[in-house]
């Protein structure tokens, strides 16, 4: 792998930066705080994104910025790619959006994540490391910040031995002899849950091959009810059709009974309506015999009538009346006249001698006055002698009108009585017809009874239809019983039947559980052989094989520390080398010093020796891996002496990569590097220029 360049976007201190990285040993070179370590950081989070442990996106955007990104390419294989992340500042934090990948097939947006695991495979990384936080091949492989140089002097021995397990891959082994074991621990529960399963499986068995032990006395009890329903169902079909037939015997008989009870209720029926005719036919004779009695009575007064008014013309005497009555209207005229006339003349001349006429105003005078009264006089006289007339007229004519009237009414009379006789006449008739209907009806009713009352009664019904009804009840009660019979054994088939099918389905109960007891045997076994194998064969392989691995990479790494460490150091009598928990232990004449008491020089060629190692060890025995060839050194001689440094050039030169990236304030340096870029801190933030 070969880093080619970095571009950054409002990332810490730069507002805007493109650094370009040549092949050989490039020297960062920079006053503390200047940003060189921000290159490195943004060329991880290029690759690998923000970590909440190790590069937050919060401790990598500007402040006050809103977004910024970064760009990294990089060469593996002689293919060129380009990663570019991005970063934005939210309500919620700082958090980053898709990127892109950019290479000779074009470009290519991806998530976070993708791009992430698109960077593990062409770095040739185990995707086991993938879902970590951390990314520790990355900073074991190619870059450690300065602060994690040390802390190989700082850890345990288990966190040392822990580190190279992951680092390695050897925690496989370890993590699968754990696996094993759960699944040895969950073999056994299982184990015994099968052989609990089996316990109940027997128990279950033996109580089933019980129940199968009655199968042939059953047959037998079902072939006796066969028999017994057979039998009882043709004595049911038997009884059913002489009950049948005798329900018929008993129907005609009561036929018969029924039309003899008819025959007397209709002559007991016709006697009754024989006499209410002859009530009848009583009440309408005598009815008739008043009649005629009365039409006696009637003709005689008619007669009587008829002789008095004789020849009399009625219309006569009724225009006579009228005109009687007429000239009465006319003599009361006359009457009222001559009477108003008596009046006014007995009233006299109310004018006085002398005074003055009120009809023709003239004066009055005493001799017309006594002409005036002699005149009514006279009229007065005249008057009375009219009246004394109309009065006597008056008396003919009313006893004309009388008369009249009398004879009137004694014809209207006759008439009356005339017509009564025509009425009771037409009702005489009747009676005597329907007298006559009545008779004939007496006697077509009296001829009827006789001739019903002549057939003989049949004495035997009564006693037949008791009998039959008796048969009748008796084949009932036979079948109800036989009927009972049948259901009980149809009932005890059924049962026998049930239990057949409970048979049956024991039958195949027992065969499921032998299946079943045969097949969790064959696991039982199965399980134990594989527990077996996983307790004395897998877990002490894998055992074998980790310590196999870690002797291994131990060998290799203690070499590689030895030379590293020999090479670093100026006094010869200090020697260094790496015990089994990978912890440097170093002598110095012939006696074990404790880090910790070694100078900051010494402590730092303890470190970077280390480290120099792990990347030689990890290339050397993890295959595929795609960044051999370069390698970023943060403040590599922290504490160095002059001659340290100058070891230093040699070491430079003694790595054989293709790029090294050293990161250092130290001036010295710059005389041992093919390239420096130089970081410098400005007003508007971190600058790199390169110096010819």
């Amino acid at each position: 792998m070969r880093l080619r360049s970095v571009r950054l976007r409002n990332i810490r201190s730069y507002a805007e930066a493109a650094v370009e990285f040549p092949d050989g040993i490039t020297l960062l070179s920079g006053d503390i705080g200047a940003g060189k370590s921000t290159l490195l950081l943004a060329v991880e989070f290029g690759l690998f994104g923000i970590s909440r442990t190790d590069l937050s996106g919060t401790a990598l955007l500007r402040h006050g910025a809103s977004d910024g990104s970064v760009s990294v390419t990089f060469e593996i294989d002689g293919r060129e790619h380009t990663i570019t992340r991005t970063l934005r500042r939210g309500p919620s934090g700082v958090l980053q959006e898709s990127g892109w990948l950019e290479s000779a097939h074009g470009r290519e947006v991806l998530t976070p994540v993708e791009l992430r695991a698109k960077v593990f495979s062409l770095l040739g990384y185990p995707l086991q490391f993938l879902a970590k936080q951390r990314n520790i091949l990355f900073r074991f492989t190619i870059y450690t910040p300065q602060e994690e140089m040390k802390a190989v002097l700082t850890q345990t021995s288990d966190e040392r031995v822990e580190t190279v397990r992951r680092i390695f891959g050897v925690e496989a082994y370890r993590v699968a002899r754990d696996n094993a074991r759960l699944v040895a621990k969950a073999l056994r529960e299982r184990e015994q849950v099968r052989e609990s399963v089996l316990s109940r499986i027997a128990l279950e068995r033996d109580r089933t091959r019980e129940r199968l032990v009655n199968e042939g006395e059953l047959a037998a009890q079902k072939a006796q009810l066969i028999r017994e329903r057979d039998a009882l169902a043709a004595r049911v079909k038997d009884l059913e059709a002489r009950t049948e037939r005798q329900e018929e015997a008993r129907a005609a008989v009561q036929q018969e009974r029924q039309a003899l009870a008819m025959r007397q209720r209709s002559i007991g029926v016709a006697r009754q309506e024989l006499q209410q005719m002859l009530d009848h036919e009583r009440r309408k004779a005598a009815a008739l015999q008043t009649e005629e009695k009365l039409l006696e009575q009637l003709r005689s007064t008619a007669s009587l009538m008829a002789q008095e008014l004789g020849a009399a013309d009625i219309a006569a005497l009724r225009s006579g009346h009228e005109r009687a009555l007429a000239e009465l209207e006319a003599l009361k005229l006359k009457e009222g006249k001559y009477a108003t006339l008596r009046a006014q003349c007995e009233h006299g001349v109310e004018v006085r001698a002398g005074a003055t006429c009120p009809t023709c105003k003239q004066r009055v005078s005493a001799e017309h006055l006594d002409a005036v009264r002699a005149e009514l006089a006279a009229q007065k006289g005249a008057a009375e002698k009219q009246l004394v007339r109309v009065a006597a007229q008056t008396a003919v004519v009313r006893q004309r009108i009388t008369s009249a009237q009398s004879t009137i009414e004694r014809a209207r009379q006759h008439a009356e009585v005339q017509e009564k006789i025509a009425r009771h006449e037409h009702l005489a008739r009747e009676a005597s017809a329907e007298t006559a209907f009545l008779r004939e009806t007496i006697a077509a009713k009296e001829a009827q009874i006789r001739e019903w009352s002549a057939t003989p009664l049949d004495a035997t019904v009564e006693e037949r239809a008791r009998k039959a009804e008796q048969a009748l009840l008796e084949l009932r009660s036979t079948l109800t019983r036989e009927r009972s019979q049948l259901v009980e054994v149809e009932r005890r088939l059924a049962k026998i039947e049930q239990e057949e099918q409970s048979l049956a389905q024991a039958r195949a109960l027992l065969a499921r559980l032998e299946a079943e007891r045969a097949e969790h045997q064959a696991r039982l076994s199965s399980d134990a052989a594989l527990q077996s194998w996983l307790s004395r064969q897998f877990s002490p392989f894998t055992a074998t094989l980790e310590q196999y691995m870690l002797a291994a990479i131990h060998q290799h790494f203690d070499s590689v520390f030895r030379e590293w460490f020999g090479k670093l150091m100026e006094d010869d009598a200090m020697t260094a080398r790496i015990d089994p928990e990978f912890s440097p232990l170093v002598q110095q004449s012939g006696y074990e010093t404790d880090t910790a008491h070694l100078s900051g020089g010494e402590r730092t060629a303890v470190s970077l020796a280390w480290r120099l190692a792990l990347v030689h060890t990890i290339h050397a025995l993890v295959p595929n891996l795609g960044t051999a060839g370069l390698i970023i050194l943060d403040e590599p001689t922290d504490g160095f002496s002059s001659e340290q440094l100058e070891r230093v050039r040699d070491v430079l030169r003694e790595i054989a990569m293709d790029q090294v990236i050293v990161v250092s304030h130290e001036q010295q340096l710059e005389g041992f590097v093919d390239h420096i870029l130089r970081v410098r801190k400005t007003a508007g933030g971190s600058v790199v220029e390169p110096v010819a």
